[in-house]
């Protein structure tokens, strides 16, 4: 049976190989977990989960059994049987990991025209050991990110043990066509995304800042109609 590495990232394919010869009249089973839950039997599936399937042996004499879009549900123990006496088994484990992506901060930021944009993003995930982490990548309204004189991109490995890795996107000199959906990602992990609105004079005051003060465009136009009001009947009632 071939090996798969002892973490797997959600959403990715679960294939498990069994070489079986001279099998004779005998057959290939698949089973799972420590009570032996029976997946299928010779070409007989015995689960109504349709994310997984059975190749039967070709002429290479591989038996394959093949989860697609593995959960954490899917985690657990794996076996290839030959109905033999005594049984010949082999055993395989799959772990499936969950993948998080975050964008430090607000859903939404709001950054002052001729500013600096400073996103940090922090992902983690599972990767099969001796494999590096894979970088993250940034993109605005689904358009990949590069470094140039203005953006600065920076990533490293936050913490090793959890397989968490972080990435800052700095963006100098902020112009309005740099408003957008910004997201970040790394292949094979969840993604994060953030709306950027670019502004400039009085619209900073009804807009989200990048640092969290207000609550929403909501909130900042209720304190303006608050405050406004009150003046303009002043200013009719008294002929100022």
């Amino acid at each position: 049976m071939t090996k798969n590495p002892p973490y797997m990232d959600e959403k990715k394919t679960f294939t498990l190989t069994c070489d079986v010869r001279n099998l004779g009249d005998r057959y290939v089973s698949w089973l799972r977990g420590t009570d032996l839950q029976v997946i299928s039997s010779g070409w007989t599936k015995f689960t109504g989960n349709r994310r997984v399937s059975i190749v039967p042996a070709d002429r290479s004499h591989t038996w394959k059994l093949v989860i697609r879009n593995i959960t954490p549900k899917d985690s657990g123990q794996y076996l290839c049987q030959v109905n033999t006496e005594p049984k010949i088994s082999q055993i395989n484990y799959l772990k499936v990991a969950e993948s998080f992506a975050d964008i430090k901060g607000n859903s939404e930021r709001g950054v002052q025209r001729g500013s600096t944009l400073e996103l940090h993003c922090l992902i983690s995930q599972s990767i099969p050991v001796g494999q590096t982490l894979p970088p993250i990548t940034w993109s605005r309204d689904n358009y990949i990110i590069h470094k140039n004189d203005k953006v600065d991109i920076q990533q490293g490995v936050t913490n090793p043990k959890e397989n968490t890795i972080d990435s800052r996107l700095k963006i100098e000199y902020v112009q309005p066509s740099d408003a957008g959906v910004y997201s970040c990602k790394s292949q094979g992990a969840a993604e994060a995304k953030v709306t950027v609105l670019v502004t400039s004079g009085e619209q900073r005051a009804a807009i989200l800042d990048e640092n969290g003060s207000g609550s929403g465009t909501s909130d900042s136009s209720f304190y303006f109609i608050r405050i406004f009001v009150p003046i303009s009947l002043y200013i009719s009632l008294f002929g100022l």
